[in-house]
């Protein structure tokens, strides 16, 4: 990192007087000398603390916005308009369901609900359509005549019947945890038309093939799946050790007795991050941290036969967790075209930490980077060249211009449009710009990219009426008829696609057809090849399963034939992936450890180096850059987008709106070495999977605070401090928090924690949302809405926010205590009256952290008990009283000796860690005014 780079690039903030951010200022720089450059970006608020228009540094200088709200009286957004995605409308029905909403491109939308808020039915209408078609419909089990007993499988309540875009998605049973133990997935026949589904049901199977795929899953009581069968019967078995984790993995396929090992072993540290993993073919990945930031240090796969290492990769970082190098040790020093090559890679950052330079190796017959792959080289190939990039960036944090030295000397220029984030590539001419460029031309009314290329060849894509990529052409023989061309179409579920299919003309003069399809199921993609000739199909060419399962960190993939197989590729195969930090593929292993490919990749994705051992198995590899799926269009399938590597951009806008910034087709920040993107709709930064990996363990937290406060609360119940004669016992714990240790009052505190309880119970990972920063809720650690509290009520879906940048200075016992705090909220209608002075963390404080609870506990104990940090602090301090561990024991001595002293305090520093660092702790504010808590989106919000 240069010094003079970074140097004077502060991050400011201006807040309004309720501490919300309303301008921020950066200062750049992407070279050492250079001029700073100021960059401004501005959010306007309203009344209630929420975004009504924010605009980036770019649009800020020409006075544009990015986005611009319009909300109603509960604050809901009924407009939305965004520079790159367009405009939606959204109206709500009575009870808040939205009911009517209008997309970009005129579409609109139509939901139907039954009396207990449930939806029946999801209708479309296209713009100009004279009707709306049905889009979808779901059937509950108690009104399904096809299930005429819904009790015996767990299915009163239960949608056990949907036909959606997908298909016909049918639940057949329900465990008592509420997933599903059994369902089954029925495809389309038509898998290019978006159905219309009609009333009757018998018209509706018409619709559909005959044969179904069943998945059938057997779960612990905890919920962890001991036994997933497939829906072409082959069966993956997982064990755990008593925390939870996975620690081996074994799979039987179909019409086999015998079990084969995926998985064999596997340990972690204590934050969860894996340490080793031993492979069912032998192979042992070992993972190093650093002590103080926990970040990847190397990662190092040796085979147990003879002890060969296969992969050493060291990972260097700088003070703020940017990746800076990665040295392969496993790579040998070669020279070639009077260059030496080695396994070294080098990266640097500007001072918004966007990469700007990068170094490494790629093949000598490497061509200028494009949609396809560079010729496969063997395995024992040293013909390498070096390769340096540059890449260069504007205001808003679009990629601009991309200098590549290596094999071949090329530049990639991008044109972006002067009021959005939108752009293509330079012509050769070098002769578009801005102002010329038709934009509605290039992309649709929600932002989505029509071509993949602006000359030459031309990829068109279509998109449905959901917005998702319905099809790219691949060669053009028809513009009116789009069933003439080649091409690759898609279909999905929520989104997420379930059949992609490539359809090629082989023989124009007899109308052959050639079909490559992937059928995705859970644990399973189905792969067929065959022929058609006048939409008859003849017999399959090649039937394959494939197994997908994650052990670990390992991606593990089981190829299956039922006919065609390869003559030199063993039926069965297991092939172990070895990835790098961010998850791409680096490695193919067989199941005796063998190399199969090795690939290395260009930051922001495109293949450097692509090696194997022989080109037909190395064909088979369709996971790489980032752990995804590489399409034969040459994008990458996100999950709900689609990546183009060699534009280093999105092809859509996100669909998740502005959770990353304004800049809708920036890719992971521009930092693509650091982070990663999980499913195309935010970057997964460390923080954010950290946060992620730890609810569960904090709400099992949570759930034993509780039962430990409860029983601390218990009638002649004394504490383990009364035991010890230790003057603070649990009524003095609720003097103190509550200001009165009546019965009464105490009664009142017991039936409190039970409703929180029965809430606490009911938690899973699904009901957390988590936001780098939480939308209108700066500083906020969590927070609901009475939004959520009113569906909780109601038994509808609710969700508790969590922001990972905040969370990061809190201990995982403070998330629970969190939990405890916002489910109080939900559970039993509490207020924010009053905090603690800070976040609760790992180090000391040296001041009455405690004094605002304590003072509202002495002033009025009726708010103190309708206070919702107070009743989460009392229930973690009671916990704590009663409980054995030495820890607990410690922690609970800390706070008598504190408040013996004046100054009372917790600190979760004599806690188990759960990571090794011990983060600053930052100011919590205090609410503005007692019990208002702040107007959010969905009603008053609470943190």
């Amino acid at each position: 990192m240069t010094h003079s780079l970074f140097t004077q690039t502060p991050t400011l903030t201006v807040k309004d007087n309720r501490g919300i951010t309303i301008r921020t200022l950066n200062w750049n720089r992407n070279q050492a000398g250079q001029p700073l450059t100021l960059l401004v970006s501005r959010t306007s608020v309203n009344h209630g603390g929420l975004c009504m228009t924010a605009c980036d540094a770019r649009l800020f200088q020409h006075g544009q916005v990015n986005l611009s709200t319009t909300r109603s009286l509960a604050s809901q957004v009924l407009r939305r308009e965004s520079a790159d995605s367009g405009q939606d409308i959204m109206l709500y029905d009575a009870a808040g369901h939205l009911a009517w909403a209008q997309n970009p491109a005129g579409t609109v939308t139509l939901w139907a609900y039954d009396e207990l808020g449930r939806p029946l039915t999801r209708r479309l209408q296209t713009q100009g359509a004279p009707t709306a078609t049905t889009a979808a419909i779901l059937v509950y089990g108690e009104n399904d005549a096809v299930t005429p007993f819904p009790e015996k499988d767990n299915l009163r309540g239960c949608c056990v019947r949907r036909y959606d875009e997908g298909g016909l998605l049918t639940t057949n049973r329900v465990a008592l945890s509420g997933t599903p133990s059994s369902s089954s997935v029925t495809f389309l026949t038509d898998a290019e038309q978006l159905p219309d589904w009609p009333t009757d049901s018998a018209q509706r199977n018409a619709l559909l093939e005959t044969d179904a795929f069943t998945t059938v899953v057997q779960a612990d009581a905890m919920g962890h799946p001991l036994a997933e069968t497939s829906g072409s019967g082959h069966i993956v078995t997982t064990r755990y050790d008593v925390s939870g984790m996975s620690v081996s993995q074994y799979v039987r396929l179909q019409g086999d007795e015998q079990t084969t090992p995926l998985l064999l072993n596997q340990t972690r540290n204590a934050a969860g991050q894996v340490l080793t993993d031993v492979a069912g073919n032998g192979v042992t990945t070992t993972y190093s941290y650093d002590t103080k930031t926990q970040r990847l240090s190397t990662i190092s796969a040796a085979r147990h036969g003879d002890g060969e290492v296969v992969q050493a990769q060291e990972y260097s970082w700088d003070p703020v967790g940017n990746l800076t190098a990665i040295a392969d040790g496993n790579i040998s020093t070669a020279w070639y075209r009077n260059q030496m090559t080695n396994g070294t890679r080098l990266y640097t950052y500007d001072a918004l930490y966007q990469l700007i330079t990068a170094t490494g190796r790629e093949n000598s017959s490497h061509g200028a980077q494009g949609s396809g792959l560079p010729p496969m080289m063997g395995l024992d190939n040293n013909q390498y060249v070096n390769y340096s990039r540059r890449y260069t960036y504007d205001s808003g944090g679009n990629l601009i211009a991309l200098t590549h030295n290596g094999v071949t000397n090329t530049t990639l220029n991008m044109v972006t449009d002067n009021a959005s984030n939108q752009s293509i590539r330079q012509n050769s001419a070098n002769t578009l710009t801005p102002e010329t460029v038709d934009w509605d031309s290039w992309f649709t009314a929600g932002g989505q990219l029509k071509n993949l290329h602006t000359e030459g060849e031309s990829e068109q894509l279509s998109w449905d009426a959901n917005n998702c990529l319905q099809a790219v052409t691949l060669v053009q023989r028809s513009s009116t008829d789009s069933r003439q061309n080649d091409r690759e179409i898609y279909q999905y579920r929520d989104g997420i696609r379930l059949r992609k299919q490539m359809r090629t003309l082989t023989n124009k003069t007899t109308g052959l057809w050639t079909i490559n399809e992937v059928r995705y199921l859970p644990g399973l993609e189905i792969c067929n090849t065959w022929q058609e000739n006048e939409g008859v199909a003849d017999s399959p060419i090649e039937q394959r399963d494939v197994l997908t399962t994650q052990a670990g960190r390992a991606a593990i993939r089981v190829l299956f034939w039922h006919r065609g197989k390869p003559a030199s590729i063993a039926n069965g195969q297991i092939r172990y992936s070895i990835d790098d930090n961010i998850g791409s593929s680096h490695l193919e292993l067989d199941g005796d450890g063998l190399i199969i490919s090795r690939e290395e990749y260009y930051p922001f994705g495109g293949t450097a180096v692509w090696a194997g051992r022989n080109q037909t198995e190395a064909d088979y590899k369709t996971v790489r850059y980032s752990g995804k799926e590489r399409d034969g269009t040459g994008l990458y399938y996100y999950g709900y987008r689609y990546y183009a590597p060699w534009l280093c951009r999105w092809t859509a806008a996100d669909p998740g709106r502005e959770v990353d910034g304004l800049n809708l087709y920036r890719m992971v920040r521009n930092n693509p070495l650091t982070l990663r993107d999980n499913d195309g709709r935010n970057p997964d930064d460390p923080l954010y999977v950290e946060l992620k990996n730890r609810l569960p363990h904090a709400i099992d937290i949570a759930k034993e605070m509780i039962n430990g406060a409860m029983s601390a609360l218990e009638p002649q119940k004394k504490s383990t401090f009364s035991k010890k004669k230790t003057p603070d016992s649990s009524k003095e714990l609720v003097r103190d928090f509550i200001g009165d240790d009546s019965d009464e009052t105490i009664n009142h505190l017991r039936n409190k924690l039970s409703s929180i309880k029965i809430l606490v119970n009911k938690l899973t990972p699904e009901h957390f949302k988590i936001y780098e920063v939480i939308p209108g809720v700066p500083n906020a650690t969590a927070c609901v809405t009475t939004w959520d509290g009113a569906c909780y009520r109601k038994g509808k879906p609710f969700i508790i926010k969590f922001s990972y940048t905040e969370a990061k200075f809190t201990h995982v016992v403070g998330i629970g205590a969190a939990i405890i705090h916002e489910a109080s909220h939900l559970a039993v209608n509490t207020e924010d009256h009053a905090y603690p002075t800070h976040l609760m963390s790992y180090q000391d404080v040296k001041h009455n952290q405690l004094a605002p609870l304590h003072e509202l506990a002495r002033q009025n104990p009726e708010k103190a008990l309708d206070n919702a940090e107070s009743l989460s602090t009392l229930t973690l301090l009671l916990h704590a009283s009663s409980h054995s561990s030495v820890n607990y024991i410690n922690f609970f001595e800390k706070y008598v000796e504190t408040k013996k002293n004046g100054a009372p305090e917790t600190q979760f520093d004599i806690l188990p860690n759960y990571k090794g660092e011990e983060p600053q702790r930052q100011p919590r504010p205090q609410p503005q005014a007692s019990g208002s808590g702040i107007v959010g989106k969905n009603g008053r919000v609470y943190i």
